[in-house]
């Protein structure tokens, strides 16, 4: 499940610009005695040069089912 994301921009993409996303997990932890586990995930976007265009931020949350078998 989506549970959050947030943008941070530093610079105008232009058209035909090759920028690089690298997405790096940045944090995991749970809650509710570990039912929900939440993996936090940043990616920074750059052009070919380095240059700082975005900082992207998402969290997804994972359901932990009981093996019921």
């Amino acid at each position: 499940m989506h549970a959050e994301q947030s943008f941070e921009y530093h610079s105008i993409a232009m058209c035909e610009e090759i920028l690089t996303s690298t997405p790096v997990i940045t944090d995991v932890y749970t809650k509710k005695d570990g039912t929900l586990q939440f993996i936090k995930k940043t990616s920074v976007v750059t052009r070919e040069r380095g240059e700082l265009v975005a900082e992207l931020t998402g969290v997804i949350v994972l359901r932990r089912v009981e093996d019921e078998s």
